[in-house]
C-alpha cells in the first residue's frame, strides 16, 4: 500500500475522475490500511476485521461517488445493512433489488458459475423473507448466516 500511494496519491486514475479529492482519499486509505495491517501482524482479529471493513467501506463510497457500483458492492451493502441491531427492510429491500441489475465484479465474473449458484442459494433463502416487509427476529438470523455466507464470497472484493 505505501509504493500505491506513493505512485498514485497525486494522480487521478481515468475512472476515478469523478472523485471531489482523489489526494484525500487516497491519504485516507493509506491510513485505514496501516492500521488494518498493524492490527493483522499484532494477532489481532476483531482489530483487524473492523480496519478490513473499513477498507471495503472505504471503496464503496468510492465507487458511489464515481457511479461506479458493482455488485459486490450491494452485495456488501445489504451484509452491513443485515448486520445492524434493527435491520431496515426498506434498504434490504433496495440492496437487494439493486444487485440484480448491477455490473458483476472481476470476481464474479471469473467465477460465473460459481457466482450464479451462491447468488441463486441466497436468493432463494432471502427473497420470502423480504417479501412480505416484515423482518421477524427468527428470520434476521436466518437473513444474516446466509447473507455473511454470500458475502465471504463474493462482497469482500477490493477493486
Amino acid at each position: 500500500m505505501e509504493n500505491l500511494h506513493k505512485l498514485a496519491a497525486r494522480t487521478y486514475p481515468p475512472r476515478f475522475s469523478k472523485i471531489d479529492n482523489w489526494c484525500v482519499w487516497m491519504d485516507k486509505f493509506l491510513g485505514t490500511t496501516r492500521l488494518a495491517k498493524t492490527a493483522l501482524t499484532s494477532n489481532k482479529p476483531s482489530d483487524a476485521a473492523r480496519h478490513l471493513g473499513a477498507i471495503r467501506t472505504h471503496f464503496l463510497n468510492l465507487h458511489r461517488e464515481t457511479q461506479m457500483l458493482n455488485a459486490s458492492d450491494f452485495v456488501f451493502a445489504f451484509h452491513r445493512a443485515a448486520a445492524v441491531e434493527r435491520p431496515r427492510t426498506k434498504d434490504l429491500v433496495s440492496y437487494y433489488k439493486a444487485l440484480g441489475t448491477a455490473k458483476p465484479s472481476i470476481k464474479m465474473r471469473a467465477q460465473k458459475e460459481k457466482y450464479e449458484a451462491a447468488r441463486a442459494q441466497w436468493s432463494t433463502a432471502v427473497a420470502p423473507i423480504l417479501q412480505d416487509g416484515q423482518l421477524a427476529p427468527g428470520e434476521i438470523e436466518v437473513l444474516r448466516q446466509t447473507t455473511e455466507v454470500f458475502y465471504q464470497a463474493f462482497g469482500r472484493t477490493f477493486e
